[in-house]
Protein backbone atom coordinates (compact mmCIF):
# COMPACT_ATOMS: atom_id res chain seq x y z
CA UNK A 1 0.00 0.00 0.00
CA UNK A 2 1.34 3.43 -0.96
CA UNK A 3 2.08 5.47 2.17
CA UNK A 4 3.15 8.78 0.61
CA UNK A 5 3.25 10.59 -2.73
CA UNK A 6 6.41 12.47 -1.70
CA UNK A 7 8.65 9.95 -3.44
CA UNK A 8 6.53 9.83 -6.59
CA UNK A 9 8.20 10.92 -9.80
CA UNK A 10 6.33 12.06 -12.88
CA UNK A 11 7.58 10.52 -16.12
CA UNK A 12 5.95 12.77 -18.74
CA UNK A 13 3.01 11.17 -20.55
CA UNK A 14 3.93 7.75 -19.12
CA UNK A 15 3.57 7.39 -15.34
CA UNK A 16 3.27 9.01 -11.94
CA UNK A 17 4.69 7.14 -8.96
CA UNK A 18 3.57 3.51 -9.01
CA UNK A 19 0.84 4.17 -11.60
CA UNK A 20 1.51 3.74 -15.30
CA UNK A 21 -0.96 5.29 -17.68
CA UNK A 22 -3.10 2.67 -19.41
CA UNK A 23 -3.20 0.57 -16.20
CA UNK A 24 -6.57 -1.03 -15.61
CA UNK A 25 -8.60 -0.04 -12.56
CA UNK A 26 -7.54 -3.34 -10.91
CA UNK A 27 -3.84 -2.64 -11.60
CA UNK A 28 -4.15 0.85 -10.09
CA UNK A 29 -5.86 -0.59 -7.01
CA UNK A 30 -3.05 -3.14 -6.63
CA UNK A 31 -0.41 -0.39 -6.99
CA UNK A 32 -2.04 1.91 -4.41
CA UNK A 33 -3.71 -0.58 -2.09
CA UNK A 34 -6.75 0.17 0.00
CA UNK A 35 -10.32 0.68 -1.08
CA UNK A 36 -11.06 3.81 -3.10
CA UNK A 37 -14.18 5.92 -3.01
CA UNK A 38 -15.64 6.73 -6.40
CA UNK A 39 -17.39 9.70 -7.97
CA UNK A 40 -18.39 11.02 -11.37
CA UNK A 41 -16.07 13.94 -12.23
CA UNK A 42 -18.59 15.58 -14.58
CA UNK A 43 -22.09 14.70 -15.75
CA UNK A 44 -20.56 13.70 -19.11
CA UNK A 45 -17.84 11.45 -17.62
CA UNK A 46 -17.72 8.06 -19.31
CA UNK A 47 -16.18 6.38 -16.27
CA UNK A 48 -16.09 6.82 -12.51
CA UNK A 49 -13.05 8.42 -10.87
CA UNK A 50 -11.42 6.60 -7.94
CA UNK A 51 -10.12 8.53 -4.93
CA UNK A 52 -7.42 7.09 -2.67
CA UNK A 53 -6.00 8.54 0.54
CA UNK A 54 -2.20 8.33 0.34
CA UNK A 55 -0.53 9.93 3.36
CA UNK A 56 -1.83 13.50 3.64
CA UNK A 57 -2.81 13.58 -0.04
CA UNK A 58 -5.93 12.73 -1.99
CA UNK A 59 -5.17 10.84 -5.22
CA UNK A 60 -7.89 10.98 -7.89
CA UNK A 61 -7.52 8.47 -10.72
CA UNK A 62 -9.59 8.92 -13.88
CA UNK A 63 -10.21 6.27 -16.51
CA UNK A 64 -11.20 6.20 -20.15
CA UNK A 65 -14.15 4.31 -21.66
CA UNK A 66 -12.09 1.07 -21.62
CA UNK A 67 -11.43 1.56 -17.88
CA UNK A 68 -7.74 2.40 -18.41
CA UNK A 69 -5.98 5.10 -16.38
CA UNK A 70 -5.60 8.36 -18.27
CA UNK A 71 -5.19 11.00 -15.52
CA UNK A 72 -3.89 11.02 -11.94
CA UNK A 73 -4.43 14.12 -9.82
CA UNK A 74 -2.88 14.64 -6.39
CA UNK A 75 -4.33 17.31 -4.12
CA UNK A 76 -3.52 18.40 -0.61
CA UNK A 77 -2.99 21.23 1.81
CA UNK A 78 0.32 19.52 2.73
CA UNK A 79 3.71 20.31 1.24
CA UNK A 80 5.31 17.75 -1.01
CA UNK A 81 3.68 15.39 -3.46
CA UNK A 82 4.86 14.20 -6.86
CA UNK A 83 7.95 15.67 -8.50
CA UNK A 84 9.07 16.41 -12.03
CA UNK A 85 12.80 17.00 -12.52
CA UNK A 86 13.23 16.89 -8.71
CA UNK A 87 10.77 19.75 -8.24
CA UNK A 88 7.66 19.35 -6.13
CA UNK A 89 4.42 21.18 -6.81
CA UNK A 90 2.04 21.08 -3.86
CA UNK A 91 2.01 24.18 -1.65
CA UNK A 92 4.59 25.90 -3.87
CA UNK A 93 4.00 29.42 -5.25
CA UNK A 94 1.87 29.17 -8.39
CA UNK A 95 3.49 32.09 -10.25
CA UNK A 96 7.04 30.81 -9.72
CA UNK A 97 6.07 27.25 -10.69
CA UNK A 98 4.31 28.52 -13.81
CA UNK A 99 7.48 30.39 -14.82
CA UNK A 100 9.59 27.27 -14.25
CA UNK A 101 7.19 25.07 -16.25
CA UNK A 102 7.10 27.61 -19.10
CA UNK A 103 10.89 27.23 -19.29
CA UNK A 104 10.37 23.52 -20.02
CA UNK A 105 7.39 24.05 -22.34
CA UNK A 106 7.02 27.48 -23.98
CA UNK A 107 3.67 26.33 -25.46
CA UNK A 108 2.21 25.70 -22.00
CA UNK A 109 -1.46 26.71 -21.61
CA UNK A 110 -2.43 28.81 -18.62
CA UNK A 111 -4.96 31.08 -17.03
CA UNK A 112 -4.96 32.88 -13.67
CA UNK A 113 -5.39 29.74 -11.57
CA UNK A 114 -4.09 26.79 -13.59
CA UNK A 115 -1.70 25.60 -16.25
CA UNK A 116 -1.31 22.55 -18.43
CA UNK A 117 1.59 21.30 -20.50
CA UNK A 118 0.65 18.96 -23.31
CA UNK A 119 4.36 18.30 -23.90
CA UNK A 120 5.05 17.32 -20.25
CA UNK A 121 1.67 15.79 -19.49
CA UNK A 122 1.13 17.86 -16.33
CA UNK A 123 -1.42 20.23 -14.87
CA UNK A 124 -1.36 22.36 -11.74
CA UNK A 125 -4.01 24.54 -10.17
CA UNK A 126 -4.55 26.83 -7.23
CA UNK A 127 -7.40 28.42 -5.35
CA UNK A 128 -5.03 31.01 -3.87
CA UNK A 129 -1.31 31.67 -4.31
CA UNK A 130 -0.05 28.15 -3.58
CA UNK A 131 -0.59 25.10 -5.76
CA UNK A 132 -3.13 22.73 -4.22
CA UNK A 133 -3.46 20.21 -7.04
CA UNK A 134 -1.08 18.64 -9.56
CA UNK A 135 -2.05 16.19 -12.25
CA UNK A 136 -0.28 13.99 -14.74
CA UNK A 137 -1.89 12.58 -17.85
CA UNK A 138 -1.17 10.32 -20.78
CA UNK A 139 -0.58 11.42 -24.34
CA UNK A 140 -3.63 12.81 -26.15
CA UNK A 141 -5.66 13.04 -22.93
CA UNK A 142 -6.28 16.74 -23.41
CA UNK A 143 -6.98 16.83 -27.15
CA UNK A 144 -9.55 19.57 -26.52
CA UNK A 145 -7.65 21.42 -23.78
CA UNK A 146 -6.57 24.29 -26.01
CA UNK A 147 -10.24 25.25 -26.44
CA UNK A 148 -10.71 25.37 -22.66
CA UNK A 149 -7.89 27.91 -22.28
CA UNK A 150 -8.84 30.03 -25.30
CA UNK A 151 -10.79 33.09 -24.20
Amino acid sequence: MAKSTDTWRIVPLNEIGPIRFWYTRAEVKKALGGKPTTFKRTPDSVSLTDTYKVGPHQVHVSYDAEDRCDLVEVSSAALGGPELDKRGFLRRPFARTLEWARGLDPDLLSDRRSFASLRLGITASTASELIDSVGAFRENYFDTLKRAYAH
